[in-house]
């Protein structure tokens, strides 16, 4: 509609802040990443600054990791299914079948995390990560708002990341840590008077759009003697919501309308994590739980609220349900001599949508099971100590059938959109390569 087509490019513009987090899904290291997405409690390695940040308060030095990564989806193909019926096609009531695309491309990634002791009566250190997209300036998508959709891979992860912490010592065995991760809360508002062919009047608009930091805690402790290390964490909430809103109207005939679009297209949840690793001489053991509250998601489809005028607000008969969830991992870290590592690692990560996907809506996951694997080497150049490093992650959904309840999503007689069944079913592949920097 020619009313809206302004305060529609606002919004594009402004939701390109709103992704959720990289780091939580794949991990922010190639050694992170490859032992099962935990903490290796190594205050020379900066991407401890997501799982553990504590214990970079250790750090003599200054250290720089750099990661570059790729990320692949494969899913199954949805085909031959009702995507068209009576409550998503006005112009026509009669059913349509096709098929949807769950190619949602590959995606690229960088990570630069760095540790900064402050010199001021050992104070502690600073630790810093920033994670964000590779090779595009702005990439988003809200989702389809019908069709099913794997909704924690389409774009979740695409988005700009900032975790900064303060790392202290409590006392030579115990370390605790303060911190934030940065969010977004945007707004914008548009005003138009819509001009229709043959009027003679030229259209106008005016806009406005605000931008917000908002901040989550972040708070670790560590505690680690000889061979054995201890930690947890706690990473609070966020939500980035975007709320847009239009008025006007058209000038001939003059159709007033009021609307607001929202949307919450970024989500991370509270996390609890505890992990424990016991080092020798020959190899390292890792294990974790990590505990995720998922009690404030919601789905990042756009919908429209009217507040007044002719424009119809969204139907959204999707009801997301959503459950807490329990994630454990395990790791090991095999020296085969002073300068070459091997890693691996397996975890298990239940879906937070809780369900079978027989009701309306198109938002659809699946439990799935990680694997993970990498190589690191140690070595010195130009006087520096450098760890380069090169790991991957499989990411394998477990299969479910989903077969809609009769009847409209509205509760009438017809079939809903994906009615004739798909099967849920896919992986996820992650490439990681990197180096840590001692100065």
């Amino acid at each position: 509609m020619k009313t809206l087509h302004i305060f529609l490019c606002l919004w594009a513009l402004l939701i390109c802040h709103a992704k959720a987090s990289y780091t939580e899904f794949f991990g922010p290291g190639f050694n992170t990443t490859a032992i099962g997405n935990q903490s290796n409690f190594q205050e020379n390695d900066p991407s401890n600054n997501y799982y553990f940040p504590a214990i970079l308060a250790k750090a003599k030095k200054i250290y720089l990791s750099l990661n570059i990564s790729t990320v692949n989806t494969s899913f199954e193909n949805i085909n031959n299914i009702v995507i068209k019926n009576a409550t998503n096609n006005a112009n026509s009531p009669i059913e349509q079948t096709g098929n949807v695309s769950t190619d949602y491309g590959s995606y690229n990634n960088a990570l630069i995390s760095a540790v900064l002791p402050i010199g001021y009566k050992n104070f502690g250190t600073i630790s810093l990560t920033v994670s964000t997209p590779v090779g595009d300036f702005i990439e988003t998508n809200t989702g389809s708002p019908f069709l099913p959709e794997y909704v924690f891979y389409q774009s979740r992860y695409k988005r700009s990341l900032v975790h900064l912490n303060l790392n202290r010592k409590w006392s030579e065995n115990v370390f605790y840590s303060i911190g934030t991760h940065l969010g977004f809360q945007a707004s914008a508002s548009a005003t138009t008077q819509a001009s229709l062919n043959g009027t003679g009047i030229g259209s106008s608009a005016s806009a406005k759009a605000k931008v917000s930091p908002s901040l989550g805690i972040i708070l670790s402790t560590v505690y680690q003697q000889d061979n054995f290390s201890f930690g947890f964490s706690y990473q609070q909430e966020m939500k980035s919501n975007l709320e847009a809103k239009a008025t006007g109207e058209t000038s001939d005939p003059p159709l007033p309308f009021d609307i607001t679009i929202e949307s919450m297209p970024y989500y991370d949840p509270h996390i609890f994590r505890a992990q424990m690793a016991i080092d020798t001489n020959e190899a390292a053991l890792y294990g974790s739980i990590e505990y995720q509250i998922w009690d404030s998601y919601k789905t990042p489809v756009a919908r429209i609220r009217k507040n007044s005028g002719t424009i119809v607000a969204s139907d959204n008969y999707e009801s997301v349900k959503t459950k807490n969830i329990l994630i454990p991992k395990a790791g090991i870290s095999i020296n085969i001599n002073d300068q070459l590592k091997f890693n691996f690692g397996a975890a298990y990560r239940p879906t937070p949508l809780d369900g079978d996907f027989t009701g309306a809506g198109n938002s659809i996951d699946s439990n799935s099971y990680i694997y993970s694997s990498g190589l690191s080497y140690y070595s010195e150049f130009f006087g520096h100590k450098v760890n380069l490093g090169l790991s991957g992650q499989l990411h394998d959904l477990q299969e479910k059938r989903v077969q809609k309840s009769s009847g409209l999503e509205n509760g009438g007689n017809g079939n809903k959109i994906g009615s004739g069944g798909y099967t849920i079913d896919g992986n996820v592949i992650i490439v990681s390569l990197g180096a840590n920097i001692e100065f």
